[in-house]
């Protein structure tokens, strides 16, 4: 919950680089069989002792903090440590979670375009996460459309995280300049077999697809949800039959793609 954990605790750790980047390979499944074609980033706590904290035990408190001026320099580096770690692998993208309140704010989004820009990416194509589970009124927001409009324009890709939870909004796939949708694992998970589940994944799909939005599907843990959605033309799957998240360096030490990838970090 991190009810108790502390913006002094949460500082102490930057400090100590207990923080750091883990990614989850999003695969490309078809006929012939998954290739890896981007990377969502994601934060982990990893604490002397060896635990490994996932965000919903730091995150209330984390982002207050994490982008304080005095740790730009910290942020930075574990984001290049990313960049770095995929680079063998061509051209593949990466995409990082912001929150509706920290994407509507100009400044924000000035620094964002800056630290990205300054980074060394190679090949690999920055997308911005916008989750759905956060600030549903902000949604709304023209300063938020703008913003968006403006990390577009600076050659970023715009994605709506979450898509199908209990408060999705279907105007907002018109409303918000967008490239990519991203189907909530609960549309996959809470009704595996059911076959009006299936024709709303579909519906979705030619919506998706005819206002020129590319989808990718979270929440992939059976092979019979690989072949499901595939059934129903997504082949971009994220999920821990195709890879759990891991520690990026450990990445192209795993071959993934024929079932559950290997968990080298230990990551659940």
């Amino acid at each position: 919950s991190g009810a108790y954990i502390t913006d002094v605790e949460i500082e102490a750790a930057l400090r100590a680089h207990e923080f750091k980047y883990f990614v989850q390979p999003i695969h490309r499944a078809n006929l012939n069989g998954t290739l890896v074609e981007g990377f969502e980033a994601l934060i982990r706590w990893i604490k002397p002792n060896g635990e490994l904290l996932l965000p919903g035990a730091f995150a209330k408190k984390f982002d207050a903090v994490f982008f304080k001026p005095e740790y730009r320099t910290t942020l930075q580096s574990m984001r290049q440590a990313v960049f770095d770690a995929v680079k063998p692998l061509g051209s593949v993208y990466v995409s990082w979670n912001f929150s509706a309140d920290q994407l509507g704010q100009p400044d924000f989004v000035d620094d964002l375009i800056h630290e990205f820009n300054a980074l060394e990416t190679g090949s690999t194509q920055v997308i911005i996460e916008l989750s759905e589970h956060k600030a549903e009124s902000n949604f709304a927001s023209s300063n938020l459309i703008e913003q968006l409009g403006r990390l577009r324009t600076e050659g970023f890709q715009v994605a709506l995280d979450d898509f199908g939870v209990e408060h999705s909004n279907i105007d907002r796939l018109t409303s918000l300049p967008l490239d990519i949708v991203k189907l909530d694992r609960s549309l996959i998970e809470k009704h595996r077999d059911s076959t009006r589940t299936n024709f709303i994944i579909r519906s979705i799909v030619v919506l998706c697809r005819s206002l020129k939005l590319k989808i990718i599907a979270e929440g992939i843990e059976t092979e019979n949800d690989v072949r499901r959605l595939r059934a129903c033309n997504v082949e971009s799957q994220q999920g821990f039959w195709h890879a759990r998240p891991m520690d990026p360096i450990d990445f192209l030490t795993v071959k993934g793609g024929s079932g559950p990838t290997k968990n080298v970090s230990g990551v659940q």
